[in-house]
């Protein structure tokens, strides 16, 4: 049987969202999850689920994702002009 992990819309609550995959990366067994689940998510629960399918797969960590991704993009959003 496979499950699925779906995230919601919403550009606000990507950070909510990111908590819960921090949340679900640390307390859940990866393999388990690899093996037996698909990820999706529409608006930011796309880069949500993209963030926990690569964390599941080992690509980077959750932190790597928020500290060098996420927050870069923000800085680069709050210099822009527009």
């Amino acid at each position: 049987m496979t499950n699925e992990i779906l995230f919601g819309v919403g550009g606000g609550i990507l950070s909510y969202q990111l908590g819960i995959v921090k949340f679900i990366a640390e307390t859940s067994d990866l393999k388990y999850l690899r093996d037996n689940f698909y990820f999706g998510g529409a608006s930011a629960g796309a880069i949500s689920s993209l963030i926990l399918c690569s964390v599941v797969h080992n690509v980077y960590s959750v932190d790597y994702w928020f500290n060098n991704i996420y927050l870069e993009v923000l800085q680069k959003i709050n210099q822009s002009k527009y």
